[in-house]
Order: C-alpha cells, then sequence, then structure tokens
C-alpha cells in the first residue's frame, strides 16, 4: 500500500480531456481490439473452472453436473453476448465492435455464475438473454 501511495502521489492527478463545460474535447482513443478479445477469451475459458470446479465437490456420484454446468455457462455467455450485440448495433445504428461482443459475453458470463449448480442448461439462453 506504500508504494501505491507514493506512485500516485507522484504520477499526479489524472488528465481529463474535458473542456470548462464539461464535454469531451475529443473522443477517447480507442483501446486494441484484439487484446480486448483475447482478454475475454481468458475469462471465458477460465469461467468453467469457476463456475464447474467446486461441482467437483457436490457432484459425488454424479460427474455429468460439471457437463451441465460447462454446458450453461457457454449458453448464457453465448446468448447474453449475441443479444448485446444486435441490441448495441441497432441502438448506434452502426456496425457493432468487437468490444461490444466481448462485454455481452462478460455480462453472461456473470449472470450464468450464482446458479450454475441449481439451473438446467437450457434457462441459459432465457438468463444469458434478459
Amino acid at each position: 500500500s506504500l508504494s501505491l501511495s507514493l506512485s500516485l502521489f507522484f504520477s499526479g492527478p489524472r488528465q481529463q480531456p474535458l473542456n470548462r463545460k464539461g464535454v469531451l474535447k475529443k473522443d477517447l482513443p480507442k483501446q486494441n481490439q484484439a487484446f480486448i478479445v483475447f482478454g475475454m477469451m481468458v475469462l471465458w475459458f477460465s469461467w468453467y473452472a469457476f463456475n464447474a470446479g467446486p461441482a467437483v465437490l457436490k457432484a459425488g456420484d454424479r460427474p455429468q453436473m460439471m457437463g451441465a454446468i460447462a454446458v450453461y455457462t457457454t449458453v448464457c455467455a453465448a446468448s447474453s453476448g449475441t443479444i448485446y450485440l444486435i441490441i448495441s448495433g441497432l441502438v448506434r445504428k452502426k456496425l457493432p465492435e468487437p468490444s461490444d461482443l466481448s462485454n455481452g459475453i462478460l455480462a453472461g458470463l456473470v449472470a450464468s455464475t450464482s446458479g450454475c449448480a441449481h439451473i438446467d442448461h437450457y434457462f441459459g439462453l432465457i438468463i444469458g438473454g434478459f
């Protein structure tokens, strides 16, 4: 915490690209889309261990439970990413970007976490879509 405090002290406040009225002077620079998608794929892959990993303790004599949780996680993330991609394209009236898909997939992964051991995999379409 001391090194973080010192680095924040020496780096100073963040430079805001706002004018006096509080409006952006220019658009913020785009991030690297390839790194965004790569990070999302790493998160998605590790989310299987996050959701299905604890099922090993609960499954006992039902190892197919881990497979069902993995399918549920996949369906929920894919449906959420697709719905978010379609809605963001319709709202902004321009082509959606890969970061839109990544945000939707992340929302689906987060939504799939709470009930992954107790919900059937076909409910992933409903939970991910809404």
